[in-house]
């Protein structure tokens, strides 16, 4: 144990302030509170977790490139997203197509990355935005809203997904390339800390899914699912790619919120 505490804090200090970006980071979470904040004040939380799904997906493009380049990958990705969106909503009572779409949407998002980092970005969020709205928006969070605090309880687990970063940015994960956001945060999390993270986050699971009338333990089944996703996400990207990448933490944070509403909408 002291050996790892030790690398623990070594990792800590590996932590580059220089390669931090705190404006573009306040930019993104105001994006991603701002339509919560809104839609709750008028009386729309499942719009407002929608519409911040998507802010938060857009943030992501944000970070590539110049002004120029960062602005028509956000423009691109908002739209990309709103289409799938779309799509999404009028194919999801048709499993035959569904899955056709769905194939069609990941050889787009394939064919994307030869454009670059810009490409890769837009080609994930917006095969995301397809499986979130067919699998989540229209099913889970439908079912979580309709019960006692469903509005928090969706809410709490949007902000509890974020958990999925103590695992992808974990010591021991490296970046896949030397720029870019995976190698500003690529294992600076040690690993005592990405394993307390979680069992902090398996304890506000269990309250936001009791506020909801559900059992208090499904909480602790939604963060150990989302965990394992969340893992196996990584592990596969680190043996694909050689580590992580921006792209690989939106992902995770995305599949993880699938995760988690999945099983709260179950209870």
């Amino acid at each position: 144990m002291p050996g790892q505490l030790r690398r623990s804090v070594d990792n800590l200090r590996r932590l580059d302030p220089a390669l931090l970006a705190p404006a573009e980071a306040l930019r993104v979470a105001l994006g991603v509170v701002l339509p919560l904040v809104i839609a709750v004040s008028v009386g729309h939380p499942a719009e407002g977790v929608a519409a911040a799904a998507g802010a938060l997906s857009v943030g992501f493009a944000s970070f590539q490139g110049v002004y120029r380049t960062r602005a028509r990958a956000m423009v691109l990705t908002a739209c990309g997203m709103a289409v799938s969106t779309l799509v999404g909503g009028a194919v999801g009572g048709q499993p035959v197509v569904l899955v056709l779409v769905t194939a069609l949407w990941a050889l787009g998002a394939g064919l994307l990355t030869a454009l670059g980092p810009p490409g890769t970005v837009i080609g994930l969020q917006c095969t995301v935005a397809l499986i979130i709205v067919v699998l989540i928006q229209i099913a889970a969070v439908a079912t979580i809203l309709g019960r006692p605090w469903g509005s928090v309880a969706v809410g709490g687990l949007v902000c509890l997904s974020r958990v999925s970063l103590l695992i992808s940015c974990a010591s021991g994960i490296p970046a896949a390339r030397p720029d870019g956001l995976g190698a500003a945060v690529a294992g600076v999390v040690p690993r005592v800390a990405s394993g307390i993270g979680v069992a902090v986050a398996a304890g506000v699971g269990c309250v936001l899914l009791a506020i909801t009338g559900s059992p208090w333990w499904l909480g602790v089944v939604a963060v150990v699912l989302s965990f394992l996703v969340g893992l196996l996400l990584v592990l596969r990207c680190s043996r694909r790619f050689g580590g992580i990448t921006g792209d690989v933490l939106g992902a995770g944070i995305e599949l993880t919120l699938a995760a988690l509403l999945i099983v709260g909408s179950a209870g």
